[in-house]
């Protein structure tokens, strides 16, 4: 795990979603990170997310809207605008071309615990029943 999330910011291209701790891992906005977490439940925290991390699929009764598209060869980046506002980045083959303003469903697929910080200053995000 990264000390902090400053040092996380330095890894490389870093995103950061709210989430709330459950017995099971993470709630987030984008569903439940099941891992290991050593804050009390209920515990606000922010979750380090790379562009490898966060898949998509096409949905047009998603909650998460494709806000830019950009071509890097054998690979798309995605910024992804998901319910709160909040941009998250998707890294997918460039075989996936979707538009600016499409609706998908977004998950966090890591393969691998996240680094996840406590929330400074903020009080439990409103993540929705069933996301945990």
């Amino acid at each position: 795990m990264l000390a902090n999330r400053f040092v996380a910011e330095f890894m490389g291209q870093t995103d950061f979603i709210q989430g709330i701790v459950t017995p099971s891992g993470i709630a987030t906005e984008i569903g439940p990170l099941i891992q290991p977490v050593s804050l009390p439940p209920g515990s606000p925290v922010e979750v380090a997310l790379r562009a490898d991390d966060v898949s998509f699929r096409p949905d047009p009764a998603g909650s998460t809207q494709v806000a830019a598209r950009y071509y890097r060869g054998a690979t798309n980046l995605y910024a992804l605008r998901l319910p709160s506002g909040r941009i998250v980045h998707s890294l997918q083959a460039h075989t996936l071309q979707l538009d600016p303003g499409a609706w998908v469903q977004a998950t966090a697929e890591p393969g691998h615990p996240l680094a996840y910080f406590p929330a400074e200053n903020q009080t439990a995000p409103d993540i929705q029943d069933g996301a945990a």
